[in-house]
């Protein structure tokens, strides 16, 4: 008789191959010792506008990155965002039950001297359902807000880890 259990030993040296390969291929953590990402911890100054939307991002990143203090700023990033309402979804009486909300941001990242600059747009799309009451589709469009902030900045956050590599 035949068994499909891989051997334990088999899946050890399967996962040591692995390692030894991705040390092997010049793979570096980007928070790890040498890693580029440490560049931007708690030395990026987030500035987004003045909603709800870009508050949440805005403290989202922080937390991500950790906050500026006292002169340490290193790097500022100006974030614009939009975002816009449309239906989703609409029952044979013509009554919308599902929304979505669409976000774009743009972010540009630049050192303190102003020598280096980059950025990009990101965009994401959530939606809530409207057929409850009207608290209730409040509260279910809050939560559309606050999840569309943070795939916008995990987003923003992924691009500048990507740009860590080549900052000053």
């Amino acid at each position: 008789m035949s068994s499909n259990r891989t051997h334990p030993f088999a899946l050890r040296r399967g996962l040591l191959i692995g390692v030894l390969a991705l040390g092997a291929c010049g793979f570096t953590p980007v928070y790890g010792p040498g890693g580029s990402g440490g560049k931007l911890q708690n030395s990026v100054a987030f500035t987004a506008p003045a909603t709800e939307l870009g508050f949440r991002v805005r403290t989202t990143l922080e937390d991500r990155f950790g906050a500026v203090s006292g002169s340490a700023e290193n790097y500022s990033v100006n974030i614009d965002l939009s975002s816009s309402q449309g239906s989703a979804a609409i029952n044979e009486a013509g009554d919308i039950t599902r929304l979505d909300i669409q976000g774009t941001a743009r972010w540009d990242l630049t050192n303190a001297d102003q020598t280096y600059s980059t950025g990009d747009d990101v965009r994401a799309t959530t939606s809530y359902s409207a057929t409850g009451t009207t608290v209730a589709t409040q509260a279910a469009e809050r939560d559309a807000v606050e999840r569309l902030a943070q795939i916008l900045a995990d987003r923003i956050a992924a691009g500048l880890i990507l740009a860590s590599g080549s900052l000053p």
